[in-house]
């Protein structure tokens, strides 16, 4: 949330969207774990698409498409992980490492 604080200071200086790289497996991890959060039915609602100040564009692509995306991308520009991806401390993670892959 503190990068969205961030990202909506510079969009309230220079009128625009923000773009995000989340897409649609980012969907099924929120609602997991908002579920383990107790979220209940609201567990299923998630960031929309679209929101009048973000967009999700890579919401609409399977997993095929996304690789292929990455691939064109990839070779035109440098792309950015962070690598806090991949610490399994952060309950997201081990919810996209452990559980997801067995789903």
């Amino acid at each position: 949330m503190v990068r969205y604080h961030e990202l909506k200071k510079i969009t309230d200086k220079n009128p625009s969207i923000i773009l995000t790289g989340h897409h649609c497996k980012d969907y099924t991890e929120s609602i997991f774990l908002h579920l383990t959060r107790g979220g209940g039915k609201k567990a299923f609602y998630t960031l929309p698409p679209f929101d009048g100040e973000r967009f999700l564009p890579l919401v609409f692509f399977e997993d095929k498409e996304l690789e292929q995306l990455y691939q064109f991308v990839s070779k035109h520009m440098r792309i950015f992980e962070d690598e806090s991806n991949q610490n399994p401390v952060y309950k997201r993670n081990r919810i996209r490492m452990d559980l997801l892959p067995i789903l």
